[in-house]
Order: structure tokens, then sequence, then C-alpha cells
């Protein structure tokens, strides 16, 4: 049975070639990995403690690539749709209204 990091560079390499019909084998994706590694993609998002977001800039494309750090390796590669979705952040403008009211009456 295959380990949890080969089958993320199966999915990766099948969706890589679904969303853009551009050939990931394994020289394509060491290529991602060393532009994440040594600071040549720019950082996005942090998803979780070892997955994170990067726009990777390739043979003048740029791909929104999925980095899993702890096994050093590309999870996915996000179709163009996926890089103008707003980013949400958790602030206080998402908080209950009676919460919000209730910090500005003990603040005052």
């Amino acid at each position: 049975m295959p380990d949890k990091s080969t089958n993320q560079r199966y999915h990766a390499k099948t969706r890589f070639e679904e969303r853009f019909g551009f050939k990931f084998n394994r020289h394509v994706r060491r290529e991602f990995v060393e532009m994440i590694q040594t600071c040549k993609a720019s950082f996005v998002e942090k998803q979780s403690n070892r997955v994170f977001l990067y726009d990777i800039y390739y043979k003048g494309h740029v791909f929104r690539g999925v980095y899993d750090k702890n096994r050093k390796n590309i999870v996915t590669v996000l179709p163009l749709e996926a890089r103008n979705k707003k980013i949400e952040s958790n602030t206080t403008d998402k908080l209950p209204e009676t919460w919000l009211k209730s910090l500005e009456e003990s603040t005052q």
C-alpha cells in the first residue's frame, strides 16, 4: 500500500496535468519544491502546522501550490480560479453582535 507521500505526489501529478495540460514529472516537482525551499516562490497562506500555500512562478506561468513541509512535497496545484478567491481572515467583524456590544461596553 502506498504511503501518504506517494499519494500526494500522484495526486499533484494528476491534478496538474488535468488542470493545466502540462506534464508534471519528478523534475518539475523537484523544481517546485526547490523554489519553495529557497524562497523563490511567494508565500500566500498557512493552512495548518504542516500545509502552506505558495505562488510558484515557473516558465512564464504562476501556479498556486499546496506544500507539505513535513514530507517536503507538493500536495496539489490549485486551479487558476482558486488564486482569485479572497482569503478570509478571522477578524472581529465576524463576531456575533452581542459580543461586539459587550466589548464596546467594557471599554467605556
